[in-house]
């Protein structure tokens, strides 16, 4: 990792992340090609921004992330581009439901207070936060 930098490009298309890209590992000496890997979400524009002179390779936070979010969420899944599979997971989903609920009015309201952990609400976008809510739920009331 080089470093955090401010996204100053033209504009939020594939070229333009890829050209920021390139113009930073430039003021390094550095450049892509096929012996570089670039670690980045797959949001669509990620994609078709490295995929050629590096390889590309998806984010582990992200591919668990998306996979607590199916068992937690979904009710059937993507196995390939042509196969779909129910997601047997009804009994996880009923829980986690019910746990989100309470964990929403406990915050909500002045009880939070009362409780020795801060409640953590879930968040599709953040790692690990049904894991995280899960488990300060089990510790405050089991």
């Amino acid at each position: 990792m080089i470093g955090c930098f401010p996204y100053n490009a033209a504009g939020h298309l594939a070229q333009h992340l890829r050209e920021f890209v390139n113009k930073i590992l430039e003021e390094y000496k550095l450049q892509l090609d096929s012996t570089k890997f670039v670690v980045t979400d797959n949001e669509p524009k990620m994609l078709p921004a490295f995929r050629e002179q590096c390889s590309r390779v998806g984010c582990t936070d992200h591919y668990l992330n998306k996979q607590l979010q199916h068992a937690f969420q979904s009710d059937q899944i993507h196995l390939n581009k042509n196969t779909i599979e129910k997601v047997d997971c009804e009994l996880v989903q009923n829980i986690f439901n019910q746990v989100k609920k309470v964990v929403s009015s406990v915050r909500h309201s002045h009880q939070q207070q009362k409780f020795s952990q801060k409640f953590q609400t879930y968040s599709e976008t953040r790692f690990g936060g049904a894991i995280i809510m899960l488990d300060i739920f089990r510790e405050v009331f089991f």
